[in-house]
């Protein structure tokens, strides 16, 4: 059970860096465009950030971009060796 909640509060701790740098690095388009943004951010924890390389990133963007595939592999890791009824 504190496997399920370390995963799911490092997924959102990485998803709330992600939008926080989203936010400073244009809060207009944040505010007008979010759900293209939470995709973008989202998109980062399955290695799909191409969208990173067009524009200088805020320091949060970076670290989110390092952390989100660091989080889904882990997740996986541990969810796959899991044992069953070992709760």
């Amino acid at each position: 059970m504190r496997q399920n909640v370390a995963i799911l509060a490092a997924l959102l701790l990485v998803l709330t860096l992600g939008l926080w740098g989203q936010y400073d690095l244009s809060p207009e388009r944040f505010r007008d465009a979010f759900p293209s943004v939470i995709y973008e951010v989202m998109m980062l924890f399955v290695l799909e950030g191409d969208w990173t390389l067009r524009i200088d990133l805020t320091w949060q963007l970076e670290l989110a971009r390092f952390l989100a595939p660091l989080a889904s592999v882990v997740g996986i890791l541990i969810v796959l060796t899991h044992g069953p009824g070992l709760d």
